[in-house]
């Protein structure tokens, strides 16, 4: 196994993810994740299981959220055998309720090899310092 090109292969499904969601093809989100892929709410305050519900999450933000930028930097890829954590910082600028929000954090992504190449497994969002 060449970690190069397994890091390559992890890209393209964080590429995937974000391609996706940021073009509104939702339902193209389904295959970056396993079926028991949990999320975890910043703060560990809740947490969504399974894929539909997962996926359902980006559906539900993005139908009561505009979405005036978005930006995020190449992610840190750490692979352990069938195992990768990869952290990507990001900033956000979206107005939700009538409000304007301008974040920044790091998306944190557990993902697992199996027959059907890299999926995530488990993913939170860890906020960054407030925008000034």
């Amino acid at each position: 196994m060449d970690r190069v090109s397994e890091e390559t292969r992890i890209r393209e499904v964080v590429r995937g993810i974000t391609a996706a969601w940021r073009e509104g093809r939702i339902g193209d989100l389904h295959r970056f994740y396993r079926p028991d892929v949990v999320f975890v709410q910043p703060g560990f305050s809740a947490r969504l299981e399974g894929r539909d519900a997962c996926v359902d999450s980006y559906r539900e933000f993005l139908s009561v959220a505009v979405i005036h930028d978005y930006a995020e930097e190449e992610p840190a890829i750490d692979v352990l055998g069938d195992t990768a954590v990869v952290t990507t910082r990001y900033e956000v600028d979206y107005e939700l309720e009538a409000a304007r929000h301008r974040e920044t954090g790091h998306d944190v992504l557990v993902l697992v090899r199996d027959e059907n190449g890299w999926r995530v497994a488990w993913r939170t969002l860890v906020p960054g310092p407030p925008r000034s």
